[in-house]
């Protein structure tokens, strides 16, 4: 999802609508023009672009809009006319749809957010439409969604929770309530310094944690039956803390405290004996 003010580059625009199979003229190149089409995608709106000029009459004819003083009933004007009619439609009775399929709602727009979207500190436009939206689908966005955080012990790095992270880590912990991020049941943990990727998954209540090896490079010479118990050891050590944390009641599970528990927890094991 494009976040306010970002623009990205009309070869990265146009290959994203090609991704989604989004209807796309050839010589649609300009950027501010490709900017709308993908806000149309990510709206859930159709794409007039390709379409004969009879069928878009059609579509002005059955929607009764009224003509446009002065202007000839082109194809650009036609599909300008049908684009802003697409703007200015409103639902005003979403709140009176039963709770169940407003539910089903969040659910389907979280899942098409973009993924760099669950990283920063924003949160989906959905959330901040009015305060009774915002207490449906806020919860819904922490319980449905993964979120990436990634962590590095470069000593430049500012130390929230005595844990160094990323950028985009400190602002996503700094934005995010401890209520809010005790909501969470889906994150990947990137530990770039000690080459693992941990996911969490507290849904699944036999392994909750589960370990992606990405680089040896911190032992390079490491035995190799030394270094299959490190990764045993490491597993049976995370999936515990995994399993209390899964175990706790109620819907708010997840404390940053975890994060630093679990990065402990694997530089203890990882460098035992190793300096």
């Amino acid at each position: 999802m494009l976040r306010e003010g970002e623009v990205l580059p009309a070869r990265t625009l146009r290959d994203m609508l090609r991704l989604q199979k989004f209807p796309l003229m050839k010589s649609t190149t300009d950027k501010v023009r490709l900017s709308a089409l993908y806000a149309r995608w990510q709206r859930g709106l159709m794409s007039y672009e390709g379409l004969p000029q009879s069928e878009l009459k059609l579509y002005v004819s059955q929607r009764a809009l009224p003509p446009i003083l002065g202007q000839k009933k082109t194809v650009n004007v036609l599909k300008a006319q049908l684009e802003q009619a697409d703007d200015g439609t409103t639902f005003s009775r979403f709140s009176d749809l039963p709770p169940e399929i407003r539910r089903i709602i969040y659910d389907l727009h979280f899942q098409f957010l973009d993924p760099r979207s669950r990283t920063y500190k924003y949160q989906p436009p959905i959330t901040l439409a009015s305060r009774g939206i915002r207490c449906e689908s806020l919860p819904l966005f922490y319980e449905r969604c993964e979120f990436l955080i990634r962590t590095s012990t470069n000593q430049h790095a500012q130390r929230i929770f005595n844990i160094a992270l990323q950028t985009e880590g400190r602002a996503f912990l700094k934005a995010t309530s401890a209520q809010d991020f005790a909501r969470i049941r889906r994150m990947r943990i990137d530990f770039y310094d000690l080459g693992i990727s941990l996911q969490m998954d507290l849904t699944n209540k036999t392994t909750p944690i589960s370990i992606s090896w990405y680089s040896r490079t911190l032992y390079p010479v490491d035995p190799e039956h030394n270094h299959r118990k490190r990764k045993d050891r490491l597993s049976a050590e995370l999936l515990k803390i995994g399993l209390r944390v899964a175990a706790r009641e109620g819907p708010l599970k997840l404390r940053t405290s975890d994060l630093k528990l679990l990065h402990e927890t694997s530089w203890r094991i990882l460098r035992d004996g190793w300096e």
